[in-house]
Protein backbone atom coordinates (compact mmCIF):
# COMPACT_ATOMS: atom_id res chain seq x y z
CA UNK A 1 0.00 0.00 0.00
CA UNK A 2 1.65 3.33 -0.96
CA UNK A 3 2.30 5.76 1.67
CA UNK A 4 -0.73 8.09 2.49
CA UNK A 5 0.84 11.30 1.63
CA UNK A 6 2.13 9.77 -1.57
CA UNK A 7 -1.46 8.64 -2.88
CA UNK A 8 -3.08 12.03 -1.85
CA UNK A 9 0.19 13.82 -4.02
CA UNK A 10 -0.85 11.81 -7.00
CA UNK A 11 -4.83 12.19 -6.56
CA UNK A 12 -3.90 15.87 -7.10
CA UNK A 13 -1.66 15.51 -9.90
CA UNK A 14 -4.34 13.32 -11.58
CA UNK A 15 -6.99 16.38 -10.89
CA UNK A 16 -4.83 18.37 -13.75
CA UNK A 17 -5.26 21.56 -11.88
CA UNK A 18 -3.98 24.96 -13.80
CA UNK A 19 -1.63 25.71 -10.67
CA UNK A 20 -1.19 23.16 -7.13
CA UNK A 21 -0.02 25.65 -4.53
CA UNK A 22 1.74 23.89 -1.76
CA UNK A 23 1.95 26.28 1.63
CA UNK A 24 4.54 24.86 3.52
CA UNK A 25 6.45 22.94 6.12
CA UNK A 26 7.81 20.23 3.00
CA UNK A 27 10.35 19.19 6.10
CA UNK A 28 10.47 18.22 9.34
CA UNK A 29 14.53 19.17 10.59
CA UNK A 30 15.18 21.33 7.22
CA UNK A 31 18.17 18.72 6.42
CA UNK A 32 19.39 18.95 3.04
CA UNK A 33 18.68 15.47 2.46
CA UNK A 34 14.56 16.00 3.46
CA UNK A 35 14.46 18.72 0.89
CA UNK A 36 16.18 16.72 -1.77
CA UNK A 37 13.71 13.45 -1.03
CA UNK A 38 10.80 15.45 -1.52
CA UNK A 39 11.87 17.41 -4.35
CA UNK A 40 12.60 13.94 -6.27
CA UNK A 41 9.11 12.73 -5.42
CA UNK A 42 7.78 16.17 -6.48
CA UNK A 43 9.53 15.70 -9.94
CA UNK A 44 9.01 11.83 -10.08
CA UNK A 45 4.89 12.43 -10.16
CA UNK A 46 5.34 15.08 -12.95
CA UNK A 47 5.11 18.34 -11.17
CA UNK A 48 7.04 21.12 -13.20
CA UNK A 49 7.15 25.21 -12.60
CA UNK A 50 3.80 24.67 -15.00
CA UNK A 51 2.20 23.22 -12.09
CA UNK A 52 3.36 23.78 -8.95
CA UNK A 53 3.99 26.82 -6.88
CA UNK A 54 5.74 26.61 -3.30
CA UNK A 55 6.14 28.42 -0.52
CA UNK A 56 8.47 28.07 3.05
CA UNK A 57 7.07 27.37 5.94
CA UNK A 58 8.48 27.66 9.47
CA UNK A 59 10.02 23.53 10.08
CA UNK A 60 11.64 25.06 5.77
CA UNK A 61 13.73 27.43 8.03
CA UNK A 62 14.19 24.69 11.50
CA UNK A 63 17.66 25.84 11.77
CA UNK A 64 19.62 29.01 11.23
CA UNK A 65 22.16 27.18 8.98
CA UNK A 66 19.06 26.26 6.48
CA UNK A 67 17.75 29.93 6.77
CA UNK A 68 21.21 31.23 6.46
CA UNK A 69 22.01 29.18 3.43
CA UNK A 70 18.77 29.04 1.83
CA UNK A 71 18.60 25.14 1.68
CA UNK A 72 14.95 25.82 0.77
CA UNK A 73 15.53 28.30 -2.33
CA UNK A 74 18.04 25.63 -3.42
CA UNK A 75 16.24 22.65 -3.51
CA UNK A 76 12.64 24.15 -4.66
CA UNK A 77 14.18 26.88 -6.96
CA UNK A 78 12.15 25.30 -9.81
CA UNK A 79 9.02 26.40 -7.92
CA UNK A 80 9.63 29.30 -7.01
CA UNK A 81 8.92 32.19 -9.43
CA UNK A 82 10.80 35.36 -8.08
CA UNK A 83 10.51 38.36 -10.63
CA UNK A 84 13.37 40.12 -9.29
CA UNK A 85 17.38 39.69 -9.42
CA UNK A 86 17.52 39.52 -5.49
CA UNK A 87 15.32 36.28 -4.78
CA UNK A 88 13.30 38.26 -2.62
CA UNK A 89 9.57 37.68 -1.72
CA UNK A 90 6.79 37.79 -2.81
CA UNK A 91 6.92 35.45 -5.80
CA UNK A 92 4.57 36.15 -8.47
CA UNK A 93 2.89 34.13 -11.18
CA UNK A 94 -0.43 34.50 -13.27
CA UNK A 95 -2.84 31.88 -13.44
CA UNK A 96 -5.74 32.48 -15.48
CA UNK A 97 -7.54 35.20 -14.01
CA UNK A 98 -5.78 34.33 -10.81
CA UNK A 99 -2.62 36.92 -9.69
CA UNK A 100 -0.73 34.33 -7.58
CA UNK A 101 1.60 36.00 -5.09
CA UNK A 102 3.81 33.96 -2.68
CA UNK A 103 4.16 35.23 0.95
CA UNK A 104 7.30 34.29 2.95
CA UNK A 105 6.01 34.27 6.85
CA UNK A 106 8.87 31.90 7.60
CA UNK A 107 11.49 32.42 9.41
CA UNK A 108 13.88 30.92 12.45
CA UNK A 109 12.45 32.74 15.58
CA UNK A 110 14.92 30.34 18.24
CA UNK A 111 14.27 26.78 19.10
CA UNK A 112 11.05 26.95 20.83
CA UNK A 113 9.00 29.18 18.50
CA UNK A 114 7.29 28.32 15.26
CA UNK A 115 6.09 31.70 15.25
CA UNK A 116 5.73 33.86 11.63
CA UNK A 117 6.12 37.45 10.58
CA UNK A 118 6.32 39.10 7.96
CA UNK A 119 9.05 42.02 7.65
CA UNK A 120 8.24 45.47 6.50
CA UNK A 121 10.48 45.38 3.11
CA UNK A 122 7.91 42.68 2.11
CA UNK A 123 4.79 44.67 3.46
CA UNK A 124 6.02 47.27 0.57
CA UNK A 125 6.79 44.90 -2.19
CA UNK A 126 3.28 43.26 -1.56
CA UNK A 127 1.55 46.29 -1.22
CA UNK A 128 3.62 47.44 -4.62
CA UNK A 129 2.59 44.48 -6.42
CA UNK A 130 -0.80 44.65 -5.25
CA UNK A 131 -1.01 48.64 -6.66
CA UNK A 132 0.11 47.55 -9.97
CA UNK A 133 -2.00 44.06 -10.94
CA UNK A 134 -3.46 44.62 -14.52
CA UNK A 135 -7.13 44.70 -14.23
CA UNK A 136 -8.73 41.57 -13.97
CA UNK A 137 -6.74 39.81 -12.22
CA UNK A 138 -7.89 38.27 -8.70
CA UNK A 139 -5.09 38.48 -5.92
CA UNK A 140 -4.64 35.24 -4.11
CA UNK A 141 -2.10 35.39 -1.31
CA UNK A 142 -0.55 32.00 -0.72
CA UNK A 143 1.53 32.24 2.74
CA UNK A 144 2.41 29.79 5.39
CA UNK A 145 1.41 30.96 8.62
CA UNK A 146 -2.96 32.53 8.69
CA UNK A 147 -3.35 35.95 8.80
CA UNK A 148 -5.33 36.25 11.84
CA UNK A 149 -4.52 35.46 15.84
CA UNK A 150 -3.76 32.04 17.28
CA UNK A 151 -6.56 30.62 18.92
CA UNK A 152 -5.91 30.29 22.73
CA UNK A 153 -3.76 32.34 25.45
CA UNK A 154 -2.21 35.29 23.85
CA UNK A 155 1.10 32.89 24.88
CA UNK A 156 -0.08 30.63 21.73
CA UNK A 157 -0.26 33.63 19.69
CA UNK A 158 3.71 34.40 20.77
CA UNK A 159 4.60 30.84 20.14
CA UNK A 160 3.05 30.03 16.93
CA UNK A 161 1.47 32.99 15.36
CA UNK A 162 2.00 35.60 12.70
CA UNK A 163 2.90 38.92 13.96
CA UNK A 164 1.62 41.91 12.62
CA UNK A 165 -0.40 40.13 10.12
CA UNK A 166 -2.91 43.29 10.45
CA UNK A 167 -1.29 45.02 7.95
CA UNK A 168 -1.13 42.51 5.43
CA UNK A 169 -4.95 42.13 6.21
CA UNK A 170 -5.52 45.95 5.79
CA UNK A 171 -3.96 46.18 2.24
CA UNK A 172 -6.15 43.45 0.66
CA UNK A 173 -9.46 45.38 1.80
CA UNK A 174 -11.37 46.39 -1.28
CA UNK A 175 -9.24 43.98 -3.86
CA UNK A 176 -11.42 40.88 -3.78
CA UNK A 177 -8.75 38.60 -2.56
CA UNK A 178 -8.22 35.29 -1.35
CA UNK A 179 -5.72 34.00 1.23
CA UNK A 180 -4.50 30.34 1.53
CA UNK A 181 -2.48 29.32 3.96
CA UNK A 182 -1.27 25.70 6.07
CA UNK A 183 0.51 26.15 9.31
CA UNK A 184 -2.20 24.99 11.61
CA UNK A 185 -3.21 21.37 10.24
CA UNK A 186 -6.89 22.36 10.39
CA UNK A 187 -9.62 23.42 7.09
CA UNK A 188 -11.28 26.73 7.62
CA UNK A 189 -12.80 28.96 5.85
CA UNK A 190 -13.91 32.57 7.63
CA UNK A 191 -13.58 35.92 6.32
CA UNK A 192 -11.77 38.86 7.63
CA UNK A 193 -13.10 42.08 6.29
CA UNK A 194 -14.20 41.24 2.49
CA UNK A 195 -10.79 38.57 2.06
CA UNK A 196 -11.87 35.16 2.16
CA UNK A 197 -8.82 32.95 3.85
CA UNK A 198 -9.28 29.48 2.76
CA UNK A 199 -6.71 26.89 5.25
CA UNK A 200 -5.37 23.46 4.22
CA UNK A 201 -4.93 20.51 6.46
CA UNK A 202 -1.89 18.76 6.77
CA UNK A 203 -1.00 16.28 3.23
CA UNK A 204 0.54 13.52 5.48
CA UNK A 205 -1.38 13.15 8.55
CA UNK A 206 -3.91 10.73 9.21
CA UNK A 207 -5.65 11.90 12.07
CA UNK A 208 -9.06 10.18 11.82
CA UNK A 209 -11.06 13.76 12.68
CA UNK A 210 -12.84 15.57 9.96
CA UNK A 211 -11.35 19.04 10.03
CA UNK A 212 -7.44 17.49 10.59
CA UNK A 213 -7.53 14.64 8.24
CA UNK A 214 -4.89 15.24 5.48
CA UNK A 215 -6.23 15.93 2.28
CA UNK A 216 -5.98 19.60 -0.40
CA UNK A 217 -8.14 22.24 -0.97
CA UNK A 218 -9.73 22.85 -4.57
CA UNK A 219 -10.20 26.98 -5.88
CA UNK A 220 -12.16 27.30 -9.10
CA UNK A 221 -11.89 30.92 -10.23
CA UNK A 222 -13.34 33.05 -12.88
CA UNK A 223 -13.03 36.45 -14.17
CA UNK A 224 -14.76 37.80 -11.21
CA UNK A 225 -13.11 36.09 -8.77
CA UNK A 226 -13.28 32.88 -6.67
CA UNK A 227 -16.26 30.60 -7.73
CA UNK A 228 -16.09 27.43 -5.72
CA UNK A 229 -14.02 26.14 -2.97
CA UNK A 230 -13.66 22.40 -1.67
CA UNK A 231 -11.62 20.00 0.08
CA UNK A 232 -11.30 16.85 -0.85
CA UNK A 233 -9.54 14.33 2.46
CA UNK A 234 -8.16 10.75 1.53
CA UNK A 235 -9.17 7.97 4.38
CA UNK A 236 -6.51 5.43 4.31
CA UNK A 237 -8.02 2.90 6.61
CA UNK A 238 -10.83 2.51 3.51
CA UNK A 239 -8.76 4.36 0.81
CA UNK A 240 -11.60 6.25 -0.12
CA UNK A 241 -11.43 9.90 -1.01
CA UNK A 242 -14.39 12.29 -0.01
CA UNK A 243 -14.91 15.84 -1.21
CA UNK A 244 -17.16 18.90 0.20
CA UNK A 245 -18.01 22.50 -0.57
CA UNK A 246 -15.97 24.52 2.53
CA UNK A 247 -18.93 27.11 2.55
CA UNK A 248 -20.12 24.73 4.79
CA UNK A 249 -17.31 25.40 7.01
CA UNK A 250 -17.38 28.99 6.67
CA UNK A 251 -17.33 31.65 9.65
CA UNK A 252 -17.06 35.54 9.54
CA UNK A 253 -14.14 37.13 11.84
Amino acid sequence: MKQPFIALLEHLFNQHADMCVATGDFVNLALSSEFAHLASIFEQTGFTDKNLFCIPGNHDRYTPGAQLRKDFETHFHQWLPFDNAQQAYPTFKIVGSVALIGVNTATWRGPVRAAGRIDKSQRQRIEQRLNTLPSGLTPVIAMHHPPFAAAGHMLKQYLDGLQHFEPLVAMLQGRNAVVIHGHIHVLSDRTYGDVRIIGVPSASNDTGTDRRQLGYNTLKFDAEGLKEAACTQFWPATNTFRTFQLNETRADL
